[in-house]
């Protein structure tokens, strides 16, 4: 049963980020910006940052707030609304662009599904980003793509 959550509303009716935490787990906000809030968790060795991400289309990913994580465990999920051929995207967009060189400047890693998550293009625009990935697995279900 989960019975902590915390949400940060977007400006329109389909924006906006939530994380939700069982109550056996101790955690502190750390982050609550508009499309983006982050929390750290209690995890050994060290505390984990976990975020939740909302872009909206044409605008750019907040790599500020992401920057923030440098040198610790975290784990950035939501919609990036970011195309890139990188992850085999059809074709490239500025945030994809943006988040790509990120990427290659800080030496993270994506957490990528297996298959398109976008409704309007067979691109994937939902994903995650870590210090690490390695070992993960990823299902996309069809009822909650972008």
């Amino acid at each position: 049963m989960i019975d902590e959550w915390d949400a940060k509303e977007g400006t329109n009716s389909f924006g906006g980020v939530a994380i939700l935490c069982h109550s056996s787990i101790k955690y502190k906000e750390i982050c609550r910006e508009k499309y983006f809030i982050s929390i750290q968790i209690e995890t050994i060795p060290e505390q984990t940052l976990i975020g939740a991400v909302y872009v909206p289309p044409g605008k750019l990913p907040p790599l500020h707030l992401f920057s923030k994580c440098r040198n610790k465990p975290f784990f950035i999920f939501g919609d990036f609304n970011a195309k890139h051929s990188s992850w085999d995207c059809e074709t490239n967009n500025d945030s994809g662009n943006q988040i790509a060189s990120w990427l290659e400047q800080t030496g993270n890693s994506m957490i990528l599904p297996n298959k398109s998550t976008s409704r309007r293009s067979n691109s994937i625009i939902d994903f995650g980003l870590t210090h690490d990935a390695f070992g993960w697995i990823t299902e996309v279900l069809d009822e909650g793509t972008s």
